[in-house]
């Protein structure tokens, strides 16, 4: 037990050391800003050049009350949620494959360029494409799926629909952590589609403690806001309705970090674990 602590603390150690190295940070920032322009774009619905697309997109979505003050800022975060989903399976999914990328290299103390990362990247899209469906799949049916189901049949007090809700949320990350290691199979290591489904399986049995750890300590900082997202009630009631802005904002904030650190460790890791088979 003090082995394995000692080996997270060594890996999330290696990731503050690759800060040292600034291309490390720049698909998390690319990723930031993309995530920026969204909120901001989606803020700014109704004037030009967005209303075009938004204006039919919320009114179809949440119905005509949703494009008037305050009810917009009540749908805000469940439509920012569904637009960054888009934003994650264009973009993320190669920004995380370069990034993943950038950290090997760095890892292995060799030289990279972000052209590099992108082409290496981009040759690998569609199978981490098809990847970043299954998971989001997964996830989704997790996180929202199980709640729902346990809550609709069982209609239980309160308490225990959040307790619900934590399950949910679990379950999620345990499927991402199931999946943690795909990205570093298919982009550094040139894996095919179900060789690296298996063999992230193969990883994460052998190591679902430390692979769980690494995935559920960085995504927790992002517990608040994840329960203020959802309880905007409780922002109307005792602050403004633009709070929700702030909210996300500091949520985009808490992503770009998070992300990073699991990112950078779940690729430390996996290379740690090859090391050790030589």
């Amino acid at each position: 037990m003090v082995g394995k602590l000692k080996r997270l603390i060594w890996l999330w150690a290696q990731c503050f050391k690759s800060m040292r190295n600034v291309k490390t940070f720049i698909p998390f920032l690319i990723y930031a800003f993309l995530q920026v322009i969204l909120l901001h774009s989606l803020i700014n619905f109704s004037q030009s050049p967005f209303s075009g697309l938004l204006v039919p997109m919320i009114q179809n979505l949440f119905g005509e009350s949703a494009l008037h003050y305050p009810h917009f800022y009540l749908i805000l975060s469940s439509l920012y949620s569904q637009m960054n989903l888009v934003i994650s399976g264009l973009f993320g999914i190669i920004l995380i494959g370069m990034a993943t990328y950038l950290f090997a290299l760095n890892f292995k103390k060799h030289k990279s360029s972000l052209g590099e990362a992108f082409k290496t990247t981009m040759t690998k899209y569609v199978v981490l494409f098809i990847i970043w469906i299954l998971v989001s799949a997964l996830i989704l049916i997790m996180i929202i799926g199980v709640p729902f189901i346990l809550n609709k049949f069982l209609q239980p007090q309160y308490i225990v629909s959040r307790i619900f809700d934590f399950v949910g949320l679990l379950m999620g990350m345990i499927v991402a952590s199931i999946f943690a290691y795909t990205t570093v199979l298919v982009v550094v290591d040139r894996q095919k589609l179900f060789q690296a489904i298996s063999n992230t399986f193969s990883i994460f049995i052998k190591n679902a403690g430390t692979s769980f750890i690494l995935i559920a300590v960085p995504t927790a900082f992002y517990f608040p806001i994840n329960y203020l997202s959802r309880r905007i009630d409780l922002l109307f009631s005792n602050y403004s309705p633009e709070t929700i802005v702030t909210v996300l904002g500091i949520g985009i904030l808490i992503t770009f970090f998070s992300s990073y650190f699991q990112v950078g460790s779940i690729t430390r890791f996996y290379l740690l674990l090859n090391d050790n088979k030589k």
